[in-house]
């Protein structure tokens, strides 16, 4: 059956570089098992770099990130060096992921003279049928190879890195299965709580975020997304019923979703309550200022 096919592209484990200063960044992580953490930082001069974080199993979803250095104490990173790094479970040292990133330059001269940004939208590869087309599959394979090629140093996801409503057959708003399947007695997300669309929307990135070739993008390059409809609903802030109470639960939930999966690898814990995902960052002297559309 397309539910079936289509319900069974769940993650377990990511990592992901988010924002990244010159000497610093932040990464983010879904652990399957909750818990202490360890994060291995290697590169540049000096040896491994190592913190801890505990991932919870509250409802972000096992989602976590932290920022490296997190004290005076943790020596800072260096400009425009190559670090890797891996997130080791505390527990009985399984390696929940790794990947790479690149410093960018700390001052506005050391700017290479040829930056390369990434732009990457409408992550929608699923057939009606519950499949991923062939022309996406080909597409991620080939993703990789695009980025090293061409020397990208950051992405720039710029919305509808899920979609909740699409395909129409497998939508969160007419197919009761994917609702019961995260929200025991629900078959409406309409009918749901602020905090049970949230899981609906965890789900979802499980499951659109599932792919190999993605999560590697995620891994190995500095990511900052945008919000865009399809993140909450299609043509969402277009209609004047989505200014109303009917649909304050659903605007809620899918948001905190966001920030468990997109943005919080970027913004700090307090952004997770903002009505606006909009900021901010710079790479040497080029200034980028991202919209929540």
């Amino acid at each position: 059956l397309p539910t079936a096919r289509f319900a069974k592209y769940q993650l377990t484990n990511m990592v992901a570089v988010g924002m990244t200063g010159p000497r610093w960044v932040r990464l983010w992580m879904r652990c399957e098992v909750p818990g202490p953490h360890e994060v291995q930082i290697s590169g540049g001069s000096g040896g491994p770099r190592r913190l801890m974080v505990t991932v919870s199993d509250g409802p972000e979803d096992k989602t976590a990130a932290v920022t490296y250095p997190k004290t005076n104490e943790n020596p800072p990173l260096a400009p425009l060096t190559k670090y890797h790094y891996r997130i080791v479970r505390a527990s009985d040292r399984a390696i929940v992921g790794n990947g790479a990133f690149e410093t960018p330059p700390a001052r506005d001269e050391d700017t290479p003279q040829k930056v390369v940004i990434a732009l990457w939208s409408c992550h929608q590869p699923f057939t009606s049928d519950g499949t991923i087309r062939a022309e996406s599959a080909r597409m991620l394979r080939l993703l990789r190879k695009i980025l090293r090629d061409n020397d990208v140093k950051f992405v720039l996801p710029c919305g509808d890195q899920i979609y909740a409503d699409d395909p129409n057959a497998l939508s969160l708003f007419r197919n009761p299965y994917l609702v019961r399947q995260s929200v025991s007695g629900h078959t409406d997300i309409r009918a749901c709580k602020a905090e049970e669309v949230r899981r609906l929307y965890n789900t979802r990135y499980r499951t659109f975020w599932s792919s190999n070739p993605l999560r590697e993008m995620y891994a190995n390059y500095p990511t900052y997304p945008t919000l865009d409809d399809h993140e909450i609903k299609g043509d969402w802030g277009s209609e004047r019923a989505h200014a109303t109470k009917q649909f304050a639960a659903l605007k809620t939930g899918a948001l905190q979703a966001y920030y468990d999966y997109q943005m919080k690898g970027v913004l700090p814990p307090n952004a997770a309550a903002r009505d606006s995902f909009h900021y901010d960052f710079n790479y040497g002297n080029i200034g980028i200022f991202v919209m929540d559309i």
